[in-house]
């Protein structure tokens, strides 16, 4: 059902510290409410450029980030994501176990929770606001049905990841819950727009890939404080005409100063969706061109709507568009990595829009943005066979005759870094439909359809170090086979 909601935090004026890019906003604002006339061009899908950074594939660049050039935006923020605990979950067999809450205690207080992703890897975190508590006796609690285990001296990310087994089946989800949170000020209708055309495609193909899984969508839309609402929303349905429908009847308009009421949207997502329990993946796809605003009530808001989130397994990935500077980019990329997200961004190599600024990183590979949320979307729903009858008799998958299988017609398939820290690119066969990742062992890891790119780069979940294989298929028969080695 389609509704709306009053505000519920209280917005005010923009603080000094970004009065200067009032002008800008104010500017974009201008041209899209003078120049825009909604539904009278055609646009074209597949065409906005965007980028990916996984700081977690990245962890010694975002310390030396926060430690310097982010310095002061943790102080502008209150938020200080640098002391790290991961988890991994897996049962006897080693298939991860996905949807086990996992909490970093102190004594029996709760200090960050989390739900494991479909690879069972859960992040924590230690003191991300900067509070003032005496951290005495750390430890980690993971429940799953009715088992309970607990870690009383994990490590922190430096010192390597927390692996716990549980005596339990792998588990199958049935559903992913995909919400779309946009900025709806005036600034923002191009992007809309462009949103409309790739949907539904974007949709139909995920569907494609992961068939077994039910496809849940909700649209929210927020403004500003003042505007004519402050927040819209059509709720996590397997209706896709519902979502569009309401897609389509949105259109951008005030905002008029630099941040908007993100907060309010966020509220809105995170806590009134229906999200299921049973979800593979549960995610906010968070699509902005300005910050919030920075006040500390608002700042309070924020860290307790991130906390919860976490707390119910949805990773946020923003995806930020011409406007956004670099105090904003450091709180996105921090809403990412506190909620197990990535952080992603549009370029200028489209043509499209005004220019954006170039994220604080090392390297990116820029991708087609519908390319890239249809890679995100599979790459966190998919789950390994565990079925018994996808095993032979020694309890490992068939596919592991596939790996083994020695045929010189079988292409070598091009990967670096190797050896890599967890971030590969790999360059497939001219004619690979469907690639795997898969451990030495044979057991999957990672399935996914090459959408006819020839070129993919992955952001590896955090696997232990070995020997791994990428195994390329084209109808059903094996073209393509290659080793990489993580280690470090």
């Amino acid at each position: 059902e389609i509704s709306s909601t009053q505000p519920l935090m209280g917005g005010g004026s923009t603080s000094s510290s970004i009065d200067p890019l009032y002008t800008y906003k104010r500017r974009r604002n201008n041209i899209s409410n003078q120049n825009y006339n909604s539904g009278t061009s055609k646009i074209d899908p597949n065409k906005l450029t965007a980028g990916e950074i996984n700081d977690f594939a990245k962890w010694d660049l975002w310390n030396d980030l926060t430690d310097e050039e982010f310095k002061l935006y943790s102080d502008t923020w209150e938020l200080y994501p640098k002391y790290r605990y991961s988890v991994i979950i897996q049962n006897n067999s080693k298939f991860p176990i996905y949807g086990a809450n996992v909490q970093l205690l102190n004594n029996d207080t709760i200090i960050w929770e989390s739900i494991t992703d479909n690879t069972g890897k859960a992040e924590l975190w230690l003191n991300p606001y900067n509070d003032k508590t005496n951290y005495s006796n750390i430890k980690i609690k993971v429940s799953k049905d009715n088992y309970i285990k607990t870690i009383d001296k994990p490590k922190e990310i430096k010192q390597g990841l927390n692996f716990i087994n549980l005596d339990i089946n792998c588990n199958k989800g049935n559903s992913v819950d995909i919400a779309f949170l946009i900025d709806a000020t005036a600034s923002m209708q191009d992007e809309i727009d462009y949103l409309k055309a790739d949907l539904k495609d974007i949709i139909q193909s995920i569907k494609d890939t992961i068939p077994h899984l039910n496809i849940n969508i909700g649209i929210c839309t927020y403004r500003d404080y003042g505007d004519e609402y402050v927040v819209k929303h059509s709720d996590l349905s397997d209706n896709l005409n519902q979502s569009l429908e309401f897609l389509n009847e949105s259109k951008a308009a005030g905002g008029g100063d630099y941040p908007e009421a993100v907060e309010v949207g966020l509220y809105q997502v995170i806590n009134n969706f229906n999200w299921s329990e049973q979800s593979v993946a549960k995610v906010v796809f968070l699509i902005l061109d300005a910050p919030p605003h920075n006040e500390k009530n608002i700042i309070d808001s924020l860290q307790q709507i991130i906390k919860i989130a976490s707390a119910k397994g949805i990773r946020i990935i923003p995806i930020t568009c011409s406007g956004i500077e670099k105090d904003a980019e450091f709180l996105m990329r921090t809403f990412a990595i506190l909620t197990n997200g990535t952080y992603t961004f549009l370029t200028d190599h489209s043509g499209i829009g005004d220019m954006h600024i170039e994220p604080s990183t090392d390297k990116y590979e820029v991708e087609i943005l519908n390319d890239l949320i249809k890679r995100l979307i599979i790459q966190y729903s998919y789950l390994p066979k565990c079925d018994i009858d996808d095993m032979d008799s020694k309890g490992e998958l068939i596919e592991k005759d596939i790996i083994s299988q020695d045929n010189n017609q079988i292409q070598k398939i091009k990967i670096y870094p190797n050896p890599t820290k967890g971030e590969i690119n790999i360059e497939l066969p001219n004619d690979t439909k469907i690639f795997y990742i898969a451990d030495i062992n044979g057991k999957l890891i990672l399935q996914m359809n090459s959408n006819k790119q020839k070129n993919i780069k992955l952001a590896l979940p955090n696997l232990p170090n070995g020997v791994y294989f990428v195994v390329c298929q084209y109808e059903n028969k094996i073209i393509g086979k290659s080793a990489f080695i993580i280690s470090g």
